[in-house]
């Protein structure tokens, strides 16, 4: 076929300086660990961090990178990780719909009303917040709330989500 047959091992010449080189591939919402601490009575303070293989990268960063254009974040050693910008920003957008507020020192805070939503849809880390599990249970299961009468100048019929939630208002 006319082609010279390599003799030797295979490898490639510098691929150490390679490594840093290499996709890793891409960090996405799916990949956001949440870490929470209550500040107040009805505010949790979020420690937002993405797991990348053994690395931890910081919420922070990644918006960084995303506002200034980048679309590709290098971590030392490792490689390179491809942002996904549309999972992203459609995390963005929940934290939005959601009501989350920058504190002063920068943390994110979310209203402990949405425990429950947050603990569906992220990788909650509750480990040492026993508070905060049967906060979680008790917003979930709405049982074991007292059944209340409603006041007797309330001349409506309260369809069934509606009398549960008066009744839980109450609680």
């Amino acid at each position: 076929t006319g082609l010279t047959r390599l003799q030797g091992q295979p490898g490639a010449s510098g691929s150490a300086k390679l490594q840093n080189f290499r996709w890793i591939g891409k960090l996405s919402s799916e990949q956001l660990q949440v870490q929470l601490k209550p500040s107040s009575m009805d505010w949790l303070d979020l420690n937002l961090n993405f797991k990348v293989g053994d690395i931890e990268v910081s919420y922070e960063l990644v918006q960084s990178l995303i506002q200034s254009g980048q679309r590709y974040l290098k971590i030392p050693e490792q490689g390179i990780v491809e942002l996904d910008l549309n999972s992203l920003h459609s995390l963005d957008s929940q934290w939005g719909e959601l009501g989350a507020a920058v504190s002063p020192t920068g943390e994110l805070k979310l209203s402990s009303y949405h425990l429950p939503y947050l603990h569906q849809s992220f990788q909650l880390d509750l480990e040492g917040q026993p508070q905060l599990k049967s906060l979680v249970q008790a917003l979930k299961e709405v049982k074991g709330i007292p059944q209340r009468e409603l006041p007797v100048n309330l001349k409506a019929k309260l369809r069934e989500y509606q009398q549960r939630g008066y009744e839980w208002m109450s609680f």
